[in-house]
């Protein structure tokens, strides 16, 4: 029973802890959590390593979607200069 406990302790303090890191709402942070342990039994986890790789994975993830969004808005403009006048051949 004390394990049962010590991990219902853990679980909730890895969503605390991980939306005032991540700065999300503590039901967005339970649903990454759930979504992450959903594959695995929740009582082998090691709550501090799932913490960390949680993060890791965001960070890459956010790491990657700048990288795209700079790179739609580098080929957006010269998608926009291609358009303009003194490019077309008369």
């Amino acid at each position: 029973m004390k394990k049962k406990e010590r991990s219902q302790s853990s679980y909730l303090t890895i969503i605390k802890d991980l939306s005032e890191d991540i700065g999300i709402s503590i039901e967005e942070t339970k649903s990454l959590v759930d979504v992450a342990l959903s594959s695995t039994n929740p009582r082998d986890v090691n709550y501090e390593q799932l913490k960390q790789e949680i993060t890791t994975f965001l960070v890459i993830n956010i790491f990657f979607l700048s990288v795209n969004c700079n790179f739609y808005e580098r080929t957006n403009n010269i998608i926009q200069w291609s358009k303009l006048s003194f490019w077309k051949k008369n």
